[in-house]
């Protein structure tokens, strides 16, 4: 029976959508509610204080769209709106916890809830952004994902491909948002020492499957002036009387030759989560590098390397 309610609810307020004049006319004529009334009006409805919620007068009709936290990673998105003096929820939806924004907008004279949140792992992430069509209960999204602090890959929803003016106003906020990675002039120049993994991996084609065989690989480790890292035994640098060598979490291995006082990159994992995680001198001029099941053998004199197994 409950089922059965909400949906003639919704159904009522659709038709009431549809059946009203035009936004952009009749939302001055709508009583205000203030912030502080609504987050009453969700206490009330729900027994919690919201997280964040944001409200917008449409067709002679209140809305109230607010964020409730949950004890999990997930967090209820509500859409309420007022029906003869009473708040109605309309939507109720699970969302990842890590909003960004919240507001209602208008879209060809429709109205939308829009918000865009993160998401993050241990290595990788994301940041989503989306347009929840409130009389048609759709949502439309575009999303940039990758590695931390490169969030450039993106990916639309197929319902966006014939909604032109959604995927323009999506767009320009994916352009406007500082999660989305956008490279300037400084992250395109390969010999600027902050891309030294790019040049690396420049520098070295077709490494990767190379070393699936057990033969001796050529290996080209660019040389820098610029410090690529402060060596610090604590944080579990190794040194002899040749070199120092670093292997950065869920990074490269860096060195430092001591005789020529250049500082130089010695590998680049294929991917964040394949990182060194332990580095030992064999003898003076070569190394071992481990990432259980993966090992290679460096020899940092003559350049070569080679995986052990």
């Amino acid at each position: 029976m409950k089922i059965f309610n909400k949906i003639v609810i919704i159904l009522f307020f659709l038709l009431l959508y549809f059946s009203q004049p035009n936004y952009s006319q009749d939302k001055n004529n709508i009583p205000e509610i203030s912030y502080d009334y609504a987050v009453k009006i969700i206490q009330n409805k729900y027994y919690k204080t919201p997280d964040t919620l944001c409200i917008e007068k449409y067709n002679n009709r209140t809305l109230i769209a607010a964020l409730i936290q949950k004890e999990s990673l997930y967090d209820n998105m509500v859409i309420l709106t007022n029906i003869a003096n009473t708040w109605q929820e309309l939507i109720n939806f699970e969302i990842y916890r890590s909003l960004i924004e919240l507001n209602f907008t208008d879209v060809d004279s429709n109205i939308y809830l829009y918000y865009s949140i993160l998401n993050s792992g241990s290595t990788m992430g994301s940041v989503v952004f989306y347009l929840f069509d409130i009389a048609a209960n759709t949502q439309y999204e575009i999303s940039f994902s990758g590695y931390h602090g490169k969030y450039d890959e993106m990916e639309i929803s197929d319902n966006l491909n014939n909604k032109k003016n959604l995927f323009y106003f999506l767009e320009k906020k994916a352009s406007e948002s500082e999660y989305v990675y956008k490279p300037t002039e400084e992250d395109l120049d390969i010999d600027n020492p902050k891309n030294y993994e790019t040049k690396w991996r420049i520098l070295n084609p077709n490494l990767y499957s190379l070393l699936k065989t057990n033969n001796k690989i050529e290996l080209i480790m660019p040389e820098y002036d610029d410090a690529l890292f402060d060596f610090d035994i604590n944080y579990g640098d190794i040194t002899n009387n040749k070199y120092n060598i670093r292997a950065e979490t869920k990074g490269s291995v860096l060195g430092y030759d001591k005789s020529n006082k250049k500082y130089f990159v010695i590998w680049v994992p294929e991917t964040k989560s394949s990182y060194i995680h332990n580095v030992t001198f064999i003898n003076d001029y070569e190394i071992l590098c481990e990432n259980s099941p993966e090992c290679y053998r460096i020899d940092l004199l003559n350049k070569k390397i080679q995986r052990c197994y």
